[in-house]
């Protein structure tokens, strides 16, 4: 556990998946296998917590949706980028595996294969 002298403060993080500033209390803040520093926050309303990987968390609401308003453009560009290349992953399967044969794996599942 990192010595955080913020431990406890609400604090207020990016749902840029539901376009939302979500907040909770910070009670934890660790580093992680991979080098990251990654928040462990708990949200009263729901009683969940969340461990937020990408170290982003705002001491105020008016610096996170500032925040907000400035990547979430951005984070949209990521997710488009991502399903075009899912597509064109998916079409070169295709071309070279043919069309998926999904049907007939469900037949073998049902058949105990």
């Amino acid at each position: 556990m990192l010595d955080n002298k913020d431990i406890y403060k609400e604090v207020y993080f990016l749902n840029l998946k539901d376009d939302a500033v979500c907040s909770g209390r910070l009670t934890g803040t660790i580093i992680n296998e991979a080098g990251y520093i990654m928040h462990v926050i708990f949200e009263p309303k729901t009683k969940t917590f969340y461990n937020k990987d990408d170290a982003v968390v705002f001491y105020s609401l008016e610096e996170a949706q500032k925040a907000l308003i400035k990547f979430k453009p951005i984070n949209d560009s990521m997710v488009n980028l991502k399903r075009d290349t899912d597509k064109r992953l998916d079409e070169m399967r295709e071309t070279i595996n043919g069309k998926p044969h999904f049907l007939e794996y469900v037949k073998l599942a049902k058949q105990g294969m």
